[in-house]
């Protein structure tokens, strides 16, 4: 999605998880964790494995992280600093519930009673960002930047996760993430045209 909206040119390498295929030792290689994404550049010469520093590196300079701005930088990283540590402990055992280990067998029942422990600690963090975005037209202020990127594929899949009454009971956060999975970035993602550029 940052490379959409920076217009960026690019090749995309697909790495199907499903198959395990960053836990190769060839990829393993590159990404010393077996986990994605990783950027290259330079042929391999310069490599880039954790999203964030990947993030920061790409839109450094743009309107989505504008250096020169040290304001609104710091701002930016609040927001990813709270995907990261808040948002992202009670989102990934609920994700991993409700949708990715029901991907890999499909009469997987979700463990209900941890799903509601861990969006309840989901509270006090979407009410956060909805008081946020009662001032600020984005996450981190007026404009789109990264900090929002951060966030998207999580509420992209709020009502797969059954988590659609978080939303709509803060209009605010609901109309940010409507606006968001409207841009043409995210419909690009979403599409998965992205694949077009597979090298």
């Amino acid at each position: 999605m940052t490379l959409e909206e920076l217009h960026a040119d690019y090749s995309f390498k697909n790495i199907d998880l499903m198959k395990k295929e960053q836990k190769s030792p060839e990829y393993l290689k590159i990404q010393p964790f077996g986990k994605v994404p990783v950027w290259e550049e330079e042929g391999g010469n310069f490599r880039l494995f954790e999203s964030r520093a990947i993030l920061k590196y790409l839109a450094a300079g743009s309107k989505l992280y504008p250096v020169e701005n040290p304001r609104l930088c710091a701002m930016i990283e609040q927001w990813m600093s709270v995907e990261y540590s808040y948002f992202g402990t009670s989102w990934g055992p609920i994700f991993g519930e409700k949708i990715l280990k029901k991907r890999g067998d499909p009469s997987y029942e979700p463990n209900e009673e941890l799903c509601a422990v861990k969006t309840k600690e989901l509270i006090p963090t979407l009410d956060l960002m909805n008081a946020q975005l009662s001032a600020t037209q984005y996450i981190a202020g007026d404009e789109f930047t990264i900090a929002d990127v951060t966030f998207l594929p999580y509420f992209a899949l709020f009502t797969q996760a059954g988590l659609a009454t978080t939303l709509s009971e803060r209009p605010e956060l609901s109309a940010w993430v409507e606006k968001c999975l409207a841009r043409e970035s995210w419909v690009y993602v979403k599409d998965s045209k992205v694949l077009e550029r597979e090298n």
